[in-house]
C-alpha cells in the first residue's frame, strides 16, 4: 500500500468517533415522590436503586437530575439530590437542570465513562 493511501485511511479512521460516555435514564413521577419519605421507602421507588447502582458503576459517574420549573420542580429537584447525598452521591457530581419533558416527572440521567476506574 502506498504511502499516500495509508495517510488517507488513518486520517478516514480517525474521523471516525466512538462513544466514551454510556447513559442510562431513570423517571421518577411526582405521585410517586408524594409519599411520606424514609430511606427504606426511597429506595423502594421506581428507578431510584437503580440510579445508585448505574451511579456507582464508575467514580467518574455523573448524576443528571433533570427536572420540572417553577419553584415546585426546584423544591422537588433540590429535595431528591440531599437524598442523594444522603446516600453516598457526591454533591459535586451531581447536576440540576431545569426542563423535564413532563411538568410532573423528574428525569435522572446517569453518565459514566465507558472506560475508567470502576469503584468497589
Amino acid at each position: 500500500m502506498s504511502f499516500l493511501k495509508t495517510i488517507i485511511l488513518g486520517l478516514a479512521f480517525s474521523m471516525i468517533t466512538f462513544p466514551s460516555v454510556a447513559a442510562s435514564t431513570y423517571t421518577l413521577t411526582h405521585e410517586q415522590w408524594s409519599i411520606p419519605k424514609d430511606a427504606v421507602s426511597i429506595l423502594k421507588m421506581s428507578g431510584l436503586k437503580s440510579v445508585l447502582i448505574d451511579f456507582n458503576k464508575s467514580s467518574s459517574s455523573k448524576l443528571q437530575i433533570i427536572y420540572p420549573g417553577g419553584d415546585e420542580g426546584t423544591l422537588w429537584a433540590s429535595e431528591l439530590q440531599a437524598w442523594f447525598v444522603s446516600f453516598g452521591v457526591p454533591a459535586r457530581q451531581i447536576e440540576l437542570r431545569p426542563g423535564s419533558r413532563e411538568n410532573n416527572i423528574i428525569e435522572m440521567r446517569v453518565d459514566r465513562p465507558l472506560f475508567g476506574t470502576i469503584s468497589n
